[in-house]
Parts: C-alpha cells; structure tokens; sequence
C-alpha cells in the first residue's frame, strides 16, 4: 500500500470507491500522475457505460410507460 496524503484525504464516494467497483486496470500507480490518469480512464469508460444504460432505461419507459399513459389518455 502506498502511503501517500491523496490515499488518507476527504474524498467524494466516486474518487474513494475508484478501485473497489472496476477490475484492476493496471498495477497500483507508482505517482500522482499515473493515478490521476487512471483515474481519468476509469471515468470515461464508467461514463460512457452509465449513458449506455440511461438509453436503454429511457427507450423501456418510453415503451412501456408512456405509452400506456397515452393510450388511457386517448380512451378518456
């Protein structure tokens, strides 16, 4: 373990979660700039996962939600 300031300070849940939910991408960074970059990767890669979701999310409730609401809406 690398004891080093950035490793014991405040951080936000995505920042102190950042090793805990993605598998090892390399070893552990030898420096602030290898972590932060890192870092960084993980971040583009979890983003554009999280869009992918949020698509495929929005696409079932548009279906299958509004959809439904619209055709109770034309009965009435």
């Amino acid at each position: 373990m690398v004891e080093d300031a950035i490793n014991v300070v405040a951080a936000c849940g995505a920042c102190n979660g950042l090793f805990n939910r993605d598998p090892a991408v390399a070893d552990v960074p030898a420096t602030l700039d290898d972590f932060l970059t890192i870092r960084d990767e993980l971040f583009r890669a979890r983003k554009a996962r999280i869009l992918e979701r949020r698509a495929k999310e929005r696409d079932w409730f548009d279906k299958n939600i509004w959809a439904g609401a619209a055709r109770q809406v034309s009965k009435t």
